[in-house]
């Protein structure tokens, strides 16, 4: 035998070798669809002691798209489209057929194999990927359940606090609806100290109408709302409301300009402006004089919304910190640690970015999304 062969001969046996040593599994096949090799890792994943000889290989495999249910197409299969040119990499697939009880997700790469400038083959490798999709489902689950967690007891203590605020206009309407029977039983009766207090406890009525309402608007499931355009002056009213109870004694405000369209969950925005606002009393109500403002600027790409206020803000190196779940620095059980790293997940989850502008102060809350160029009137 001539060196040249024996040379070629020991390559081939040092590359199969090596291949069938290969924790993945590695499938080759000619221009013809034939499979010219499989290394035993393959076999073993697709619990398949032959390859069949037919291209229907969805089918004999049972290879399926990521959802688990639905049957891959033959000519959607990384290998043929590598045969057409193709190459895919990281693509998630799902196998399931006779020969297994519960069924695994596959990682699938393949590339087409060249000679001569043109495609003779491709070769595809695949690995069991299904405890990394179970971990990472499990980790999603456990933070949605954190998230539904977190909104609950938000909801839970702001509706504590609302009710003692709900109590001061309940109570002017008990004392204007005693004082209008004294009225009426009186002749003649004082029609203009009547209208007076008839307008007393309308005012009263729709403060806690718009309370309520603003409570069951930001109550609602925020994992399910999804993004739509809303007007920014409703989502700020009812974070306002919400925080109503908090803000006595603390100078708010909030832009002249509130007639624009936000693409969003309402249920999420607004829940980032209650945490924000939150924050910043949290930050100003023991200083003298404190003060929150809310700035609202707009350009052709982008809306941009920042919340400021009075406090001495975080320090530079605590930053990043401030960012991440379950770091606070309030006391033992005034603050979750949960508020700024969830909102600016809810803001990413818009196209959007929560972050400190330092440039305009240590307090500056920034929200930074993009334009949806949509306005409507203020009612």
């Amino acid at each position: 035998m001539k060196r040249s062969e024996k040379s070629s001969q020991f390559k081939a046996l040092s590359l199969e070798t090596a291949l069938e040593s290969f924790m993945d599994g590695v499938v080759i096949i000619d221009a013809r669809f034939q499979v010219t090799y499989s290394n035993e890792a393959a076999r073993k994943i697709c619990r398949k002691v032959h390859l069949p000889t037919d291209l229907n290989w969805s089918k004999h495999f049972g290879i399926f798209l990521k959802d688990t249910q639905t049957l891959c197409s033959n000519n959607k299969l990384p290998i043929i489209r590598a045969l057409r040119g193709e190459e895919v990499r990281e693509e998630l697939l799902f196998l399931k057929n006779e020969k297994m009880e519960r069924g695994h997700y596959v990682s699938c790469n393949a590339r087409p194999v060249y000679h001569s400038g043109a495609i003779t083959g491709a070769i595809m490798s695949f690995r069991v990927v299904t405890e990394v999709i179970e971990k990472e489902r499990r980790h999603e689950e456990e933070r949605r359940k954190m998230e539904a967690s977190f909104q609950m007891a938000a909801l839970g203590s702001t509706l504590a606090e609302l009710g003692h605020e709900i109590k001061n206009p309940l109570a002017v309407i008990s004392s204007a609806n005693w004082l209008l029977k004294r009225m009426l039983s009186a002749t003649p009766v004082p029609n203009d100290e009547v209208n007076a207090q008839l307008e007393q406890i309308q005012a009263m009525v729709e403060k806690v109408d718009g309370i309520v309402k603003s409570v069951r608007n930001a109550s609602r499931n925020a994992l399910s709302d999804s993004a739509a355009p809303h007007l920014f002056h409703d989502i700020l009213k009812d974070a306002l409301n919400i925080c109503i109870f908090r803000l006595k004694g603390i100078k708010v405000e909030v832009p002249e300009e509130l007639s624009v369209n936000i693409n969003c969950s309402r249920v999420q925005f607004c829940q980032v402006l209650v945490n924000l606002i939150g924050n910043a009393v949290d930050a100003v109500e023991n200083l003298p004089n404190p003060w929150i403002k809310i700035e609202l600027l707009k350009t052709e790409e982008e809306i941009c919304i920042r919340i400021q206020d009075s406090g001495p803000g975080i320090p530079e190196d605590e930053e990043t910190k401030a960012f991440s779940p379950l770091y606070t620095t309030k006391e033992f059980g005034k603050g979750t640690g949960l508020g700024l790293s969830l909102s600016r997940s809810y803001v990413e989850n818009f196209s959007g970015e929560l972050t400190i502008n330092r440039s305009v102060s240590a307090s500056c809350f920034e929200i930074r999304i993009p334009n949806s160029k949509e306005v409507k009137k203020v009612a």
